[in-house]
Parts: C-alpha cells; structure tokens; sequence
C-alpha cells in the first residue's frame, strides 16, 4: 500500500523560503520559456532545448475528465481518449498510428495517452530535426483537440476494447486501490465519477452522447500545447497560432468546480482477500489544497513542508535498524487530484506482531507529533537537499526535455512557477535557515491535530482477525497520546556514502 499511495498521490516536493518582508514577491519565470495564450483561450508553452538532440516531446493537456460526464456519459471521457487514435480529419481509420510507427514511434512510449477525473493528456516524443514532421506533430495535437472523427463504426468496435480494459482491472489488488481512493474521494462527485466508467453505459450508449462531450469539454479554454526539445521556437509557435486558433469553445459557459470535503467523523475499513501478501494499516486525514508556488512566501511553506516529508522518511528508515514490530511506515503531506492535500500514513506490519507493530507505529509517530526533529537531523536534511539542489544548479550536463514537460504540466494544472534551478538553490541557500525544529513541530502537530482520521486495513484473509477490532484499534492510538515518551535518540548515523 505504501507503493500504491506513491502512485496515486501527485506528490510536489518544491522547495523554498523567504522573510516576510520579501515574501509577496513574484518568483520570476525560466527566461528559456515561452508562454502565451490564444484568443480562444487555449495556453502554449514552448521551450526550446537540444537535449536529446533532433528530438522533442509534445503534449495537449486537457481540464476534463470523467468528473465532468453526465449519468448516460459515465466513461466515456475515457472512451474519448480511446477514439483519438481511430480517426481524425487529417489521419483517418488507423492513419495515425501507421503515420507515427513508421517514423520510430512505439505506442506506449513515444505515443500514449491518459484520462483521470479531471485532465485528459496526450503524449508524444518524436524526431524534430525535419520541420514537416514537427508540422505533422502539431496536426496530431490539433486533430485531437477539434477535429476527431468518431466515426460510428470505430465506436461500436472501441466497446469490446473498453470492457475487456475494465475486466483487467478488476481483482484484490485493485479491489484494495478502490478501497484507498474511495476514502480519499470521500463522497464526493469524484467517487461517483470512475474514470473506467459504467459498463452498462459503455454497452448502450447513443453515439450522440460521446460527440457532445466532445463538443462541451474539449474546448480551447481547457486546453494547453506544451512542446520542449530541439525545435525552433518561433516555428512551433506559428504552427500553434495556426492550427489550434480557429478552435471554438463549447456551449458550456461557467466551468463547475466539485470539492472534496474534510471527514466529518472517525472511521474504520477493512479490506481482506486470500491473495493479498501484506498486512497494513493506513491512516487517512482529509486538509486543504496547499497554494500552487508563484511567490517566495508560498516557496517558504514549500519547503517547511518538503523538508518534513524528508524528515519523517528518514525517521522511520532508522527506525528500521531499531527492533521495531513492523516492517516499515510513512507518514507524507501530499496532494492529490490536484485539488486536495492530505497526511497519509502507512505501517506494513507483522504477522503475529500485527497488534505489537500498530501500538509501537503509533507511538513512533506520536513522538514526532510531540517532539519533532532533533537539531542533528534537521541538519543532515537540509545539508543532502542544498546538496542536491546546488549540484543541479552547477551541473554542466545538458538537462532532459521532459524534465521541462513535467513543470508545464505542474504550471497548467497548478499554478506552480516554472522557475530556473539556480533561482531555487538561490532562495533555498538564503531562506532554509529559518526551518528549525520548533516550525516543523508546530507544522506537523496541526496538521496531525486538524483533521479527523480514517483508518484503511488491508489484509490476508488468513490474518485478517489478527487486527484489533474497531474499538480496540482507536483506543491503542488515544492511549499512547496519553503515555510518558521520551524524545528519539539516534543511536548510531550511516553516512551518505561509503567512499569520498
């Protein structure tokens, strides 16, 4: 399950600081990057960058996903994605993949795609060094985001590919990341809203259904053309304003905006299948958003919050030389759905210590809550941070296009600044200073302290009674707030390497 929150949580390990005084100030943006907005609404991002050289990576970022589908709609904003590859005005029938395959292209690694409740991303990497074959790749883009063909017999065949998607989907593993993500959704229009959809309406939906989702979602306002490689950037940009700027918006007019409430009380679930090989307890607690990173004050609560990520990482990975009844833990604040943040902790425990691990995992955590760090592990982090950040700053080595797609992606999607890697050791030289154990203390025992928890089991059928029942499995985490704990003492240091 720890592997399984790292998947599904977008995780933003930003870093910063700044003083109050200064801390309303705008973080300027990459020089190198080029960013506008047509008058359709639709945003481009390009930078040019000749790592790897003759080569670019495209993508068509969309604000929609199934969040946004009616009753009879449910899937198809999936399905959608599907129908890109079978037929657009410019590549009709299976064109496309013809087109692409035959300049290198392999489908889930230069081509692909994904749907998700709320965006829609199509994917490309392809040779740039002939200027048609960029020309060509920002058709493609184009075509998908206004000119598909959703002929009705591509449709009819597409629903036997869905279904058969939807069988390979189903058993424990997913049946247990069905389980987190409904608790994390909480009831609100997401849980209702699958991004796999509903069967019977992939079976039996009209074909008009689909073409007005089409109509209504991908439309130029939700949209974003993001390309960094070797490129001409006054080239691409021309062939953006050129394609992409006769787009028409939908007739929808006011986006709607669905929200995922806090939890309202304590709650326990248990999930429990013959299969599963591992014994673990999550707990979930529901908090707000964190703001996208666009000023030095919002840089500073970035990195309070990235270095209390790594210092409860490192905690429990001592922790882990120590003869402790569990196998491993977590504890994260994250985001996800790029719309809410949460404190995730995960234990994996032992069989036949399963109650031993819970109550020493509670108490592990419960002394960070109270004590925070130590002075030598605040330290430690900050210094392999400032390492690693100085070191990409410095770095001479020409750095990978699709580093530069991952912070497009995180500008449209967020708001985050895309900044340069020696701005941020720049800010995070002069402001990590001011982290100290006191601030990270505080941090953690609000956001421990200001969210009613919901607690996840997942287990073998065979041990799944090993558990404490609901009761007994509350009262082992009140109990230990209410025991004498002595702040951690590490008992011995591994260094960072072995040889200089």
């Amino acid at each position: 399950m720890i592997d399984l929150i790292k998947k599904i949580l977008l995780l933003f390990f930003l870093i910063s600081g700044t003083l109050f005084s200064v801390s309303a100030k705008k973080i300027p943006q990459n020089p190198n990057l080029i960013k506008g907005k047509l008058s359709n609404g639709l945003t481009y991002y390009i930078y040019p960058n000749d790592y790897p050289k003759g080569e670019a990576i495209y993508r068509l970022f969309i604000k929609s996903g199934s969040v946004f589908e009616t009753e009879d709609q449910k899937g198809l904003a999936h399905f959608l994605e599907h129908m890109a590859f079978n037929g657009t005005t410019h590549f009709p029938g299976n064109s496309m993949i013809r087109f692409l395959e035959s300049h290198g292209a392999k489908f889930g690694k230069d081509l692909n795609a994904h749907t998700s409740m709320n965006e829609t991303v199509y994917k490309l990497q392809l040779p740039s060094s002939d200027r048609q074959m960029v020309d060509s790749t920002i058709t493609i883009l184009a075509d998908w985001a206004g000119h598909l063909l959703l002929d009705s017999l591509e449709i009819e065949k597409e629903r036997g590919v869905i279904l058969s998607e939807w069988l390979s989907r189903t058993g424990p593993e997913s049946e247990i990341g069905e389980a987190f993500l409904m608790e994390i959704l909480n009831g609100s229009r997401y849980s209702k809203r699958k991004t796999i959809g509903d069967t019977a309406v992939i079976r039996h939906f009209k074909h008009e259904e689909i073409k007005n989702y089409y109509r209504d979602w991908y439309a130029p306002r939700l949209m974003a053309v993001a390309v960094a490689g070797d490129v001409d950037s006054e080239y691409v940009k021309n062939l953006i304003v050129e394609k992409f700027g006769s787009l028409k918006n939908g007739s929808v007019k006011e986006i709607p905006s669905y929200a995922i409430d806090d939890y309202d009380s304590v709650s326990v679930k248990r999930v429990a299948h013959p299969s599963l090989k591992k014994e673990e307890l999550n707990i979930i607690r529901l908090l707000p958003m964190p703001d996208p990173v666009q000023t030095e004050k919002d840089y500073k609560n970035y990195l309070q919050r990235a270095m209390l990520n790594r210092l409860t990482k490192a905690r429990y990975n001592a922790l882990t030389f120590d003869d402790v009844p569990f196998n491993g833990a977590s504890l994260s604040h994250s985001s996800f759905l790029n719309i809410k943040g949460g404190l995730f902790a995960s234990v994996e425990l032992i069989p036949g210590k399963i109650g031993a691990g819970i109550t020493e995992f509670a108490r592990e955590t419960e002394r960070m809550v109270r004590y925070g760090f130590s002075k030598k592990e605040i330290d430690k982090e900050k210094k392999r941070l400032l390492n690693t950040l100085r070191r990409r700053a410095e770095s001479k080595n020409p750095e990978q296009s699709s580093s530069f797609i991952e912070e497009m992606y995180q500008n449209f999607y967020i708001g985050h600044q895309i900044f340069t890697p020696a701005e941020e050791y720049r800010m995070a030289r002069k402001f990590i200073a001011q982290i100290d154990s006191s601030m990270l203390v505080k941090q953690l025992q609000k956001l421990e302290r200001s969210a009613l928890p919901h607690y996840l089991i997942t287990s073998s059928e065979k041990n799944k009674d090993e558990f404490p029942d609901d009761q007994k499995l509350l009262s082992i985490f009140e109990q230990v707030k209410k025991e004498t704990l002595a702040p951690y003492v590490l008992q011995f240091e591994v260094p960072d390497q072995l040889l200089p």
